[in-house]
């Protein structure tokens, strides 16, 4: 490819850099996000210490023969390990709980830095008015469900669309290297390599809308550079157990027809249509809802004011790139490629895109000093506000040690959770403890083990425990609560558990069918009393 068959970027993606005063503040501003972190010794997320529970085990199976017999490495080409390579290291070397924030923290690093250095290759500029921005969409919406591998595809994401419109020009250099970035992100988080094509594809036709003298020709060469990228992921996932998943490419299709034979599907629709909209005011999320809304609508007013005032605009390539963040927001469907909440995950692609781009217009006049200053308090109190709210888990986190301490090392051991009946339960959260109990303890519990996504399997007795106690989940089943209770009594019923930990329990102490070993503010452990042998 000749290095002049792309078009050359237009003079707005044309960076300078950042003066040191202003690179000292971008990174102030960062420094002062990951405060939340040291708030509480457990972060209250839902998925990630789950994650975090499989990179322990992948790190010691090796070293710990209990480990071994419980559970089995399955590493392959899966989209959906990246993290899963660096926390399996990092777990090798840094204590359990250490390890859990320095990998966030990394996390965050690359979603800033990347949508700092995104925002300067298409506006020319970095500006502190997006670094104030970038930090409440860190403490994301997706960051409490704890959707660890795709938080960091999607800051590779940031990273690999900047770099593409800083070399575009040069196809023998930027071509190579993007191969590499996108091969990267489809091994982080499959949804993720997606968002990439979706963005560097939207950011093409910005910039062949934007040339006067634009060809149909020169957007086809342009397409083709970005093929080129995708060819080696798309024949890796086709090769990739995730391929194979039952749900294919998504099972909307099959829900759709379940619900419309059952006269459901309106209803539904209503319910996902809220729960969207849902999404979208907690794109920054927090430890109260009301909070989240107020504070996003009011950093949402006061860029739109700052932008009446002619000192906030949009760079025109990235308008293709946002129309296409709002139609994934509207329809994408909530599981694609075996992943679940897909949907969940638009309204943040979306807000890092919008965010990286702005392009601010210095000014020195008091408003607009004071807007700026404004949005800056608005993040200051989102920061309190998690930091304050998290505080919390110190004190839960005791319970919870206090608890698991009469649990034996290297016991096979239930977790139920009865204290978040569905996932967006105001309630504390609770899914964080039990798959501590594998760094922490020294026991083995159920971690995500989903052949197509991760790569780890059960085996063992912990593999018979978890099979005997699950119950195939069903449209028609029990759900929330109901669901846990049920789980749990098969935990207790079936016996092959040597104990159990029950999060927020509000059963009786004295039961037919197990013991109360010890109970510690909101947890209580549980060991069952086994069915006498046959002739016993």
């Amino acid at each position: 490819m000749a290095e002049s068959s792309v078009a050359s970027p237009p003079a707005e993606t044309s960076p300078a850099d950042p003066s040191p005063r202003r690179r000292l503040a971008i990174a102030a501003i960062f420094l002062l996000a990951l405060l939340p972190l040291a708030a509480t010794p457990v972060l209250p997320t839902i998925d990630y210490y789950n994650h975090l529970g499989r990179y322990y085990a992948l790190a010691h199976l090796g070293a710990d023969p209990f480990l071994a017999q419980n559970y089995a490495a399955r590493w392959g080409l899966l989209p959906n390990i990246g993290l899963d390579v660096i926390g399996t290291g990092l777990m090798a070397v840094a204590p359990p709980l250490l390890c859990a924030k320095l990998l966030i923290a990394g996390v965050f690093a690359i979603q800033f830095f990347g949508l700092i250095y995104f925002n300067r290759q298409l506006t020319g500029r970095a500006w502190v008015l997006v670094a104030l921005l970038a930090v409440p969409l860190l403490y994301s919406f997706i960051f409490t469900w704890g959707f660890a591998n795709f938080l960091l595809g999607l800051g590779l994401v940031l990273w690999g669309a900047g770099w593409w419109l800083a070399m575009r020009h040069r196809p023998l250099l930027a071509i190579p290297v993007a191969c590499l970035l996108a091969m990267l992100i489809f091994l982080t988080h499959g949804v993720a390599f997606a968002l990439y094509g979706l963005l560097l594809g939207g950011l093409e036709l910005g910039f062949f809308f934007a040339d006067p003298n634009r060809s149909v020709a020169g957007l086809a060469r342009s397409m083709a550079a970005l093929a080129v990228q995708a060819a080696a992921p798309v024949v890796l996932f086709l090769l990739s157990p995730t391929s194979k998943a039952s749900e294919g490419f998504t099972n909307a299709d099959e829900a759709i027809g379940r619900l419309s034979h059952n006269g459901q599907l309106g209803e539904r629709l209503r319910e996902l249509a809220s729960y969207r909209l849902t999404t979208i005011l907690r794109v920054s999320d927090g430890p109260s809802f009301a909070l989240d809304v107020v504070t996003n609508l009011l950093l949402v007013a006061l860029v739109v004011l700052l932008a009446i005032r002619g000192r906030v605009t949009i760079a025109r390539t990235a308008w293709p790139a946002l129309a296409l963040g709002v139609l994934l927001v509207a329809l994408a469907p909530p599981a694609l490629f075996g992943v679940g909440y897909v949907s969940d995950r638009m309204p943040l692609f979306l807000a890092f895109v919008l965010a990286a781009a702005l392009v601010v217009a210095p000014s020195r006049t008091r408003l607009d000093l004071g807007v700026t200053a404004l949005v800056g308090v608005v993040v200051a109190v989102k920061l309190v506000a998690l930091a304050g709210g998290w505080r919390a888990y110190g004190d839960d986190f005791d319970h919870f040690r206090a608890a698991s301490r009469s649990i034996p090392t290297r016991s096979v051991v239930g977790f139920v959770n009865l204290a978040n009946g569905q996932r967006l339960d105001p309630n504390p959260r609770c899914e964080m403890y039990g798959p501590l109990l594998i760094p922490l303890g020294g026991d083995a519990t159920p971690v995500f083990a989903l052949g197509s996504a991760q790569p780890i399997a059960l085996i063992g007795r912990l593999s018979a425990a978890n099979k005997a106690a699950a119950s195939p989940a069903s449209p028609d089943g029990p759900k929330g609560l109901a669901r846990a209770q049920d789980r749990f009594s098969e935990m207790i019923r079936d016996g092959r558990f040597d104990y159990v930990l029950v999060c927020d329990s509000s059963l009786p102490a004295a039961r037919r069918d197990a013991i109360l070993v010890a109970r510690s503010g909101r947890f209580a452990v549980y060991r069952p009393v086994r069915p006498a042998a046959p002739g016993g």
